[in-house]
């Protein structure tokens, strides 16, 4: 199923040399190429499971990272909130600095207000008369044959839709007198 194992000293290098090449923009295919070319132990399928390895390796050591970023700075806003009592800020700028503050601790919890929403109402017709669910009652046991020869009557019919040419006020509140 595969060659021989190689010891795990050659495993680091080859993943150390691997993660350069890749940081250096080549392909899996292309590392794999250059690996072989340097003297490593290099199939495909071994490229690929080292590439695996790499990116648990990167995925753990960029959200660490993010950790860090994260904490320091929420530690530069506590100090920001702390010189908010300086005597030397402005009171009109210490609003716009605590509103600023509270924005960003908002980003970086996560915790602000979705700024927008979307609704889609969608009423289906499949004819003049009636909604897809009626459509669909009344072709219960119908052959597709005659469905289709009913649909096709159907959209046939000629589609007389009035048009009410009238101002808000000539059209009242709906309610009859």
């Amino acid at each position: 199923m595969g060659g021989p194992k190689s010891d795990e000293a050659t495993i680091q290098a080859r993943r150390f040399r691997l993660n350069e090449l890749l940081l250096a923009g080549k392909t899996v295919a292309e590392a794999a190429e250059v690996l072989r070319a340097e003297g490593f132990p290099a199939s495909h399928d071994t490229v690929e499971k080292d590439e695996k390895t790499l990116a648990v390796i990167w995925r753990r050591d960029n959200a660490e990272g993010y950790a860090q970023v994260l904490s320091d700075q929420f530690l530069w806003l506590q100090e920001l909130k702390r010189d908010l009592k300086s005597p030397s800020i402005k009171d009109g700028d210490k609003i716009s600095l605590a509103l600023s503050i509270l924005d960003r601790e908002m980003d970086l919890t996560g915790t602000r207000a979705p700024s927008k929403t979307q609704s889609t109402n969608v009423n289906l017709r499949m004819d003049g008369t009636g909604d897809f669910a009626r459509w669909r009652r009344a072709t219960v046991g119908l052959s597709a044959a005659q469905i289709d020869t009913e649909l096709a009557r159907l959209t046939a019919l000629p589609r007389d839709v009035p048009v009410i040419e009238a101002s808000p006020r000539e059209l009242g509140d709906g309610n009859a007198d």
